[in-house]
């Protein structure tokens, strides 16, 4: 993508992001890597890793960019994330669910005991 401006490729909710690093590379400081949006030539959007590194060549400073699409990952977080979300709540109601069970159980063996007694008298 050389030649083309950063802020044709990155999505508008990073531009100001992308100016500060872009800020920081000019120095010459390394940067760490980070996740952003790109928007690609067909307008969808893509989640990216970003490495930037400065460097030197025979025209002078320039900075290196490597992006990494990672938008499979991120989705497939995201649905770990609902699951594990998921599985917590059924956990809850399996646990209230056992509580129940163990509240109509001393019930039960509380009736029972009542009617062992009951039988005792009439006898």
């Amino acid at each position: 993508m050389t030649g083309r401006s950063p802020f044709e490729i990155f999505h508008p909710d990073y531009h100001a992001k992308v100016r500060e690093r872009i800020g920081v590379l000019q120095t010459g400081t390394a940067v760490s890597r980070t996740d952003e949006q790109v928007v690609r030539l067909d307008g969808t959007i893509r989640d990216v890793e970003v490495a930037a590194f400065p460097f030197e060549d025979a025209g002078g400073p320039a900075i290196e960019v490597i992006l990494h699409d990672i938008t499979d990952r991120k989705a497939a977080q995201r649905e770990l994330v609902s699951k594990n979300e998921e599985l917590s709540q059924l956990n809850e109601e399996l646990q209230a669910s056992q509580e129940e069970l163990y509240q109509t159980e001393e019930e039960l063996y509380q009736t029972e005991e009542e009617l062992y007694q009951t039988e005792e008298e009439l006898y």
